[in-house]
């Protein structure tokens, strides 16, 4: 499957919510994660799309 297939998606960025939430285009997987104290943004969405470059979607697909 071709990376450039799926994309993730994010309804808000709000670093003042207690959880930042985006899903994968392709398979619905979502990612998550807390802002923390005094965190740049950049931060946060470094660490959430490093969790969404690593899974597979065909993994979920298989276990529904």
């Amino acid at each position: 499957m071709l990376a450039a297939q799926r994309y993730l998606h994010f309804d808000n960025i709000d670093m003042s919510s207690a959880l930042i939430v985006a899903s994968c285009s392709l398979c619905g997987m979502e990612f998550s994660d807390a802002p923390r104290p005094g965190e740049q943004v950049d931060e946060l969405l470094t660490r959430i799309r490093a969790n969404f470059d690593a899974h597979d979607c065909g993994a979920v697909k298989r276990q529904a």
